[in-house]
């Protein structure tokens, strides 16, 4: 077993990455936050098709519009595409989520 840091009510182990205060405050300032280097290339490579194929799919209330008629946005992802499903158990990906709970 890997060593291990806390960090407010939270033990993480070593490999995981440990979110700033700044961090913190601009996911609750805007709702939002980029990692960078959380995933490697050919992850974002997956999840870029995934993507792709959850636009080009045009599941009915699952995409909003713009005026212009271009997708916007998708809705649910996790429930689209399995390569999106993987972030909710994603090694790196997930330690960050409970540290913004």
């Amino acid at each position: 077993m890997g060593a291990s840091r806390a960090f407010g009510a939270t033990l993480c182990p070593d490999w995981a990455l440990a979110l700033s205060a700044r961090d913190i405050a601009e996911f609750d300032r805007n709702g939002f936050i980029v990692l960078r280097a959380v995933l490697t290339a050919a992850e974002r490579k997956q999840l870029v098709a995934a993507g792709d194929r959850i636009i080009e799919a045009r599941v009915p209330g699952h995409q909003e519009n713009k005026r212009s008629g271009k997708y916007d946005s998708a809705r649910n992802c996790i429930e689209l595409d399995s390569s999106v499903r993987r972030l909710l158990t994603h090694a790196r990906v997930l330690p960050a989520v409970v540290q913004l709970l």
